[in-house]
């Protein structure tokens, strides 16, 4: 699933209000069994595309635990992508309009998009049934 077609699907859901609310703050992206990385990496996707659209926050603590878990080959685009919410955040503040939250997003895009391809690509080869 491509994070950046799912929040571009999802912008008119937010500019009409029905996104944010309660936040929920993810601390962890589950307790899968070691090794598991797939269950692990598509649980934080969820939660962090999410994150992108205001319905959730995702702790810094579960960030660092992600990437820190990363198989090797990968640690570099989850730390790129971890990067990008953070950016994100910071560039869209507490209360973001619609054309602020396009405009975060699309100067995230270059960056974002090659480090997905890159997972894309991963899970398919390493995740049977998660992608």
């Amino acid at each position: 699933m491509r994070w950046l077609a799912l929040l571009g699907m999802t912008i008119a859901f937010v500019a009409a209000g029905c996104g944010g609310g309660d936040e929920e703050v993810v601390t962890s992206f589950g307790n899968f069994p070691t090794g598991d990385y797939c269950g692990t990496l598509l649980t934080a996707r969820v939660f962090i595309s999410g994150a992108f659209l205001g319905a959730n926050k995702v702790s810094q603590e579960a960030l660092d635990e992600l990437v820190r878990n990363a198989p090797k080959e990968i640690r570099a685009d989850v730390r790129a992508l971890t990067r990008a919410l953070a950016t994100f955040t910071e560039q869209v503040g507490d209360d973001p309009d619609v054309f602020e939250i396009e405009a975060a997003l699309e100067s995230l895009a270059p960056q974002e998009e090659a480090a997905e391809k890159r997972l894309d690509a991963w899970v398919e080869e390493n995740c049977k049934g998660a992608g």
